[in-house]
């Protein structure tokens, strides 16, 4: 800042700007003239996006309602806010944003942590945000309603509540929103890792218009399904935590009553293995292999398999793959950690059907293939007519998959 207050040109240049509290703040003080925030911003007149971090020693100056900022300018290209509430020593907090009339999308953190009531707004219009989302303590408080109803633009919101109780403040929420997020996050702002979280499934066909819906862990129940073929334009959901399996995946995509726009469905399972290919040392042994019993491998060949675990349950790879066979004949797109297991599985099986094929033409015998013939490997194993094969006259037949950075063997008859 003070770079800049000697530099004017320079204030010229900055469009996206991130304000965060030095790592010695004491030294910091000593070593650094007084700038006065408010003037340094209204220098930046170019300014899209301003991000505050919590603990900025000045930011209860910044978005204060009697600040010289808000009185005197409204930061006319400023498009992304960010910012923490501001928190006076003395009086309840006040947020002011009436004077940013410009905000297309607004963040606000650390939604009131220090106070036992949630933070009076003054009375504001913020006719241009599309994009609003609040985290803290109070981030599922009903009276948020109160500003996403001052966002007449409103189409995105996104909540991040320590409690996640939800199902109140959704009554409350204006139906037209398109997209719509429920998550949880802690005292530390690690998301997904909130105290709690009640079911608000039952609340969710309010808002037959939503095209995007993601919800957090312990916010949706098994009954999840039958509230969503309200939903008819839900293109995208995604779902977080343990509770997946306790939604009838299968019976949901293969429902006559899902939504006919889904087209992508987001699984983040808590306790999922991606699987990986397991090292192998120069004599060829694998890597870790002898620690079988002190780290419970699932191991086959060369490979630590995907898997899911949780308490008393285990769904294995071959499980798995069957929810993304079904997602793909009903048009829908599986992606998220599950996803990502999946395609481990897809190299796998396919390393199996070159294995095969390679020892079918170097062995000249179709045995190798039949063997595995009797397993699902999801279309990697090439379909053969074997009638026409004659074992001792194979030709191996090699396709790039570049795509995969891999290839996939096959045989034919060879010619005479």
């Amino acid at each position: 800042m003070y770079t800049i207050e000697q530099r004017p040109a320079l204030a010229r240049q900055i469009q996206v700007l991130k304000l965060m509290p030095p790592e010695d703040s004491v030294s910091h003080q000593q070593a650094t003239p007084s700038v006065d925030v408010a003037n340094f911003l209204r220098s930046l007149t170019r300014l899209r996006t301003l991000k505050i971090d919590k603990g900025y020693p000045q930011m209860s100056g910044i978005l204060d309602p009697n600040s010289s900022l808000l009185q005197s300018s409204d930061l006319p290209s400023l498009r992304n806010l960010r910012a923490p509430i501001p928190v006076n020593s003395y009086l309840e907090p006040q947020l002011s944003l009436d004077r940013f009339r410009t905000l297309k999308s607004l963040t606000l953190t650390d939604y009131d942590e220090d106070f036992g009531l949630p933070v009076p707004l003054h009375p504001t219009t913020l006719p241009l945000v599309t994009h609003l989302a609040i985290s803290g303590i109070y981030a599922d408080d009903p009276s948020i309603a109160s500003l996403c109803l001052a966002c007449p633009s409103l189409t995105h919101l996104s909540l991040f509540a320590y409690e996640a109780v939800y199902a109140r403040l959704l009554t409350s929420l204006p139906a037209s929103l398109l997209h719509l997020g429920l998550d949880t996050v802690d005292t530390e702002g690690n998301l997904g890792m909130g105290a709690g979280a009640e079911d608000c499934s039952a609340e969710l066909s309010r808002f037959p218009l939503l095209r995007s819906l993601s919800l957090d862990a312990f916010t949706f129940s098994a009954q999840l399904p039958t509230y969503l073929s309200n939903l008819r334009r839900l293109g995208s959901l995604k779902l977080v935590g343990d509770r997946i399996f306790n939604v009838d995946v299968v019976k949901f995509l293969s429902s006559p009553t899902r939504p006919p726009s889904l087209r992508v469905l987001d699984l983040c399972l808590e306790c999922i293995s991606i699987g990986r290919r397991l090292e192998v040392d120069e004599r060829g042994r694998t890597v870790g292999i002898d620690e079988a019993a002190e780290q419970d491998w699932d191991v086959s060949g060369d490979w630590d398999l995907p898997k899911y675990v949780r308490p008393g349950m285990t769904h294995v790879y071959k499980e798995m793959c069957g929810i993304r066979k079904l997602a793909a004949q009903s048009g829908v797109d599986i992606r998220g950690n599950l996803y990502e297991a999946l395609e481990k599985v897809d190299v796998y099986f396919l390393e199996l059907a070159n294995i095969a094929i390679y020892r079918c033409f170097r062995d000249k015998t179709l045995e190798p293939y039949l063997e595995l013939q009797s397993q699902a490997l999801d279309g990697r194993l090439p379909s053969l007519d074997l009638t026409t094969l004659d074992p001792q006259k194979l030709k191996l037949v090699k396709t790039e998959l570049p795509d995969e950075g891999w290839f996939a063997l096959s045989l034919e008859a060879a010619d005479e």
